[in-house]
């Protein structure tokens, strides 16, 4: 059962009179709106200096696929926008898969099994649908595995396996020994 409430609705407004009016005004007009939260890759540089932002107010214009998925939703443009580059969104960051062929960028999905779950099945159940995946990335795209963890994991097996066989072996050798 839960306990209820009486909460003053000005609780999370500022206690100067003059701006919690101006507050009131703001929540008053914004309140029934969609949520549009920042979100999104952030420069680590930004973290390292903790400089203030020159202006604030640059975050709510800052370019934002929501923004522009909202705004061709209501028959905006993207070219009325500005100009529209076909590109990254982060030059800055990059991965490289290099082989015998060469390095090249690369896009890399890295895929970790959840707690209690058997290494070997998810790999073997990833690998049954790569063939799937391939057939549904334009021919220009590779795709490749970088790293199966699940090679080690079935070597450690089969090493395993081949320990007991020969301890089985040896421990009828010499019972056979003594026994004689």
């Amino acid at each position: 059962m839960s306990i209820p409430m009486n909460l003053h609705p000005d609780r999370l407004f500022p206690a100067d009179p003059a701006t919690r009016a101006i507050a009131r005004r703001l929540y008053a007009t914004v309140k029934g709106l969609a949520i549009v939260s920042p979100h999104g890759h952030t420069d680590p540089q930004w973290f390292a200096d903790d400089t203030p932002f020159a202006d604030a107010s640059a975050l709510f214009i800052a370019p934002d696929h929501y923004v522009f998925r909202m705004l061709y939703s209501h028959g905006v443009r993207l070219e009325d926008l500005g100009r529209i580059v076909d590109g990254v969104e982060d030059e800055k960051t990059a991965s490289w898969f290099c082989d015998e062929a060469g390095c090249r960028r690369s896009i890399v999905l890295g895929i970790q099994r959840q707690p209690g779950t058997n290494t070997i099945a998810v790999t073997d159940g990833i690998k049954k649908l790569m063939p799937q995946f391939k057939n549904d990335l334009p021919p220009s795209v590779e795709m490749k595995v970088f790293y199966d963890r699940s090679d080690t994991i079935r070597e450690s097996y089969k090493d395993v396996q081949f320990t007991m066989l020969l301890t089985l072996i040896l421990i009828v050798g010499v019972i056979y020994i003594f026994l004689r």
